[in-house]
C-alpha cells in the first residue's frame, strides 16, 4: 500500500481528499474519544496537463460575492425552475400517494407547458474510472489550526513522499475537506502567509 502511495507524486493530476472522524473507546465507566483523519488520493479529469501551478494563483486578484452570484449558471433561469418543481413534487410525494403526484403531473402550468417531476440532466458527462488509491492512517485530527498542518506534512512528505524544499517550489495540490468552519480556514491562510518560505503550497 505505501509503495503504492508514493508512487502517486509522479503523476501531474493528482488530487487530495480527507476529513475526520471521531471513536469513542469505553472501558468500564471511562470514556475516551480518538481523534482521526482518513483521507483518499485521486487523479482529477480537468487539471490542465503539466499540473497546477504556484504562478497560476493570483493573490492580488479579489473574488467579490456579485462574480459568484453572477457567474454563469448562478441566475435563476429555467433550470433552476425545473429543480424547483421536482423539488417540491418530491416533497409531495412524501406525504401523499405517488397517484396523487402524477394527477398533478398531468395538469398544466399557466405557460400551457407539462409540468415534469424529472430532475433536468445536463451535460452528462460519460462514464470513466477514476483512479484513486486510500491513504494510510492519520492519527491526528483536522479540526484545529495545528492538526491540519499535521494532517498534511502527514500526507504530502510522509506518505507521498515528497521533498519539503524542492516539490512545492513550483507545483500546486489541491485539497478537498468535507467541512472546515470559515474560522479556521482564515486562521490557516493567514497563518500559511507568514509561513509561507516554508510551507509553500502545502495548502490546497
Amino acid at each position: 500500500m505505501q509503495a503504492s502511495i508514493s508512487r502517486l507524486k509522479e503523476r501531474q493530476n493528482i488530487c487530495v481528499v480527507y476529513d475526520n472522524f471521531d471513536y469513542q473507546e469505553t472501558i468500564g465507566s471511562n470514556s475516551v474519544i480518538h481523534h482521526f483523519t482518513t483521507g483518499k488520493v485521486f487523479c482529477g479529469r480537468d487539471i490542465p496537463s503539466g499540473g497546477l501551478k504556484q504562478d497560476m494563483l493570483h493573490n492580488d486578484v479579489h473574488l467579490k460575492i456579485d462574480d459568484i452570484m453572477s457567474a454563469n449558471g448562478n441566475p435563476y433561469d429555467h433550470v433552476q425552475a425545473q429543480i424547483s418543481k421536482y423539488l417540491i413534487f418530491d416533497a409531495i410525494a412524501l406525504l401523499f400517494q405517488r397517484r396523487f403526484v402524477i394527477h398533478i403531473d398531468s395538469r398544466v402550468d399557466d405557460l400551457g407547458e407539462y409540468l415534469t417531476i424529472e430532475m433536468p440532466r445536463l451535460e452528462i458527462l460519460p462514464p470513466e474510472e477514476t483512479y484513486s488509491v486510500n491513504l494510510g492512517p492519520i492519527y491526528t485530527g483536522e479540526s484545529t489550526i495545528a492538526g491540519n498542518y499535521d494532517v498534511l506534512k502527514n500526507i504530502f512528505l510522509e506518505q507521498l513522499s515528497f521533498d519539503r524544499e524542492s516539490d512545492f517550489s513550483r507545483d500546486s495540490f489541491p485539497c478537498l475537506v468535507t467541512y472546515l468552519p470559515f474560522r479556521v480556514c482564515a486562521q490557516l491562510y493567514l497563518s500559511e502567509e507568514k509561513r509561507r518560505p516554508h510551507m509553500k503550497g502545502l495548502s490546497g
